[in-house]
């Protein structure tokens, strides 16, 4: 059906803001990042947190491997906590961005990068800061 007159285009336009908004605001939320490869990222964190060995998450990473990743982390901590806060995926590569709380108590912001292999998401690298989302401003 169509509408006439500016009402419609303002009914329309408002529909596409709503949708552009909702886009933007699943990307914060936890039952979004919630796959295989926000699970890989989200293991890694927790088994670094915890103390143990992170060697089990780290791959081949097309022969660009870093298994030494998770000492960008050591200014944190055992203990810290952490919440995943958005991610990109394209083809068999990914990035999952995560807020990390160290014993200090402030938030720090790190970019865990992760590659598919053999059906498995592996770790190939992290640093602090986040990558930048699409449709995020």
């Amino acid at each position: 059906m169509r509408v006439a007159g500016w009402r419609g285009r303002v009914m329309r336009w408002g529909l596409v803001a709503a949708a552009g908004v909702a886009s933007v605001s699943c990307a914060a939320d936890a039952t979004v990042l919630d796959g295989p490869m926000h699970d890989a990222a989200r293991d890694y964190l927790r088994t670094v947190s915890d103390g143990g060995s992170p060697a089990a998450f780290y791959g081949t990473c097309g022969g660009t491997p870093d298994s030494d990743a998770h000492r960008v982390l050591t200014d944190e901590g055992t203990g810290f906590t952490v919440e995943l806060t958005g991610s990109t995926e394209s083809g068999g590569t990914g990035t999952v961005n995560a807020t990390v709380t160290g014993r200090d108590g402030s938030p720090t912001a790190y970019a865990v990068d992760l590659r598919r292999e053999n059906g498995t998401w592996v770790v190939c690298d992290m640093d602090t800061g986040n990558v930048e989302l699409g449709g995020e401003g």
